[in-house]
């Protein structure tokens, strides 16, 4: 059995007592992570004064049962319901949005974050706001199956395992002691890209691959110069010691696709902590989380008959079920909410208020795979919160354009895939 140790030197510590984690073959097998090609090891820190904007999306299958998410009062003197009152502790940073109709359901399971072009908006805000950082966008997830983020109308893999992504980001350099050495990983990890191992692959890669090779190595240059330029400056004061405490044990067993309740949380919890010290690090400005898969087959923590999510939105006991369920995946983006706002940030403020989340889902109602009343909540500093609000059944498309607007990306860039299809930004929306 081999135990992998981590020291981090944030505020936050890696969860306690890890057991074994699972590993999908989906990822071993993709480009970023089955090659062991590392792009880049170094954060580039934001200039003096200033902190980059930066998307989180998180997504939940199969939507929620309306009565017990969506506030039945709009306005700021609201009470959420069960599914949705962990947020209760974050409320003044969440805008709860009602009344949307959007497309989606257990095939078309990326619409929530495509709106039915090529790539999707996280793909698309990766390469505009993160196109100087070594990994523009990470795509993470309780479970392996499901069809979200995209590229070229591609499927991105998810990687499921957190110790394999922690290791991609912060990986061990060869000589000099343990290599775990901040301002030699920013000053030699892109420099030591095996250029040969690079035009081999493009030979092996499929078209998904391809794409995102290409997406990567479109910064390669530039990450070259920043790395040179700010390596004599010593580390970003937002990024010291950045390394997990605690210890992961039982990582021989990766390849195992485990989906117990214990094993799930600890990746939720786990992924939770690095999208934070990856950000934290200015490793990647954009990352995208799924609980779970298009079918919803993720085991719910705490119920007594071990009902998947599907379950809590179909099946026995769905009515008692379906609030516990949504309450904890709930909980889990407030603690993820809670851990931003206490990151100070390269520009004085939190790491929230330079961040924009958007949660959303496939469907609206679960219960019965309608498209109404998506459960929607945007949260950060970018987004006007401490209130409800209830769009009246309008279609979703300005949602994407408020969203990428959040993060002062110009919507009349000749590129710009006109994802709200003239919608626009909503009003109200935005701080």
């Amino acid at each position: 059995m081999k135990n992998n140790h981590f020291k981090l030197g944030s505020r936050r510590t890696f969860l306690k007592n890890v057991s074994t984690l699972g590993f999908s073959s989906a990822v071993l097998n993709s480009a970023l992570a089955g090659s062991g090609l590392l792009w880049a090891r170094g954060a580039i820190g934001a200039e003096a004064g200033a902190a980059p904007k930066r998307l989180i999306t998180i997504h939940v299958t199969n939507g929620a049962h309306p009565g017990a998410w969506h506030p039945a009062t709009k306005g700021t003197n609201f009470v959420l319901p069960a599914g949705s009152a962990p947020f209760e502790e974050v409320r003044q940073h969440c805008l709860f949005v009602d009344g949307l109709t959007g497309e989606g359901g257990h095939g078309p399971h990326h619409q929530c974050v495509t709106n039915n072009k090529n790539d999707s908006i996280d793909v698309y805000a990766g390469k505009k706001i993160g196109a100087e950082t070594p990994y523009p966008t990470l795509h993470l997830a309780a479970l392996a199956q499901g069809d979200l983020s995209r590229i070229n109308r591609n499927s991105i893999p998810f990687e499921t395992n957190p110790v394999k992504t922690y290791e991609r980001l912060f990986p061990v350099l060869s000589g000099g002691g343990d290599g775990k050495d901040w301002d030699t990983i920013r000053a030699q990890g892109i420099l030591g890209m095996n250029l040969e191992m690079i035009k081999d692959l493009q030979t092996k890669l499929n078209a998904v691959q391809k794409e995102r090779l290409e997406l990567h190595m479109d910064s390669v240059s530039a990450l070259q110069k920043n790395i040179l330029k700010r390596a004599a400056g010593g580390s970003s004061a937002a990024c010291t010691t950045p390394f997990w405490g605690g210890s992961v044990a039982e990582t021989d067993n990766l390849n195992r696709e485990a989906i117990d309740p214990r094993t799930t949380e600890q990746r939720i919890d786990l992924y939770m902590e690095l999208i934070v010290l990856a950000m934290k690090c200015d490793l990647t400005r954009v990352a995208t989380f799924s609980f779970g898969d298009s079918g919803a087959t993720i085991l719910i923590p705490g119920l007594k008959h071990n009902a998947d999510w599907h379950g809590c939105q179909h099946g026995y006991r769905n009515e008692v079920d379906n609030p516990i369920a949504r309450a904890w995946f709930s909980s889990k983006m407030v603690a993820l909410i809670k851990a931003l706002a206490a990151e100070p940030d390269m520009d004085g403020r939190t790491m929230l208020d330079n961040t924009l989340i958007y949660l959303t889902s496939d469907m609206g109602d679960g219960s019965p795979h309608t498209n109404d009343r998506h459960p929607i909540v945007l949260a950060g500093g970018p987004i006007s919160g401490g209130k409800a609000v209830d769009m009246g059944g309008r279609m979703w498309d300005g949602l994407f354009d408020t969203v990428l607007a959040g993060l002062d990306i110009q919507l009349d860039d000749p590129d710009y895939p006109k994802y709200g299809n003239g919608a626009g930004v909503y009003t109200g929306f935005l701080a």
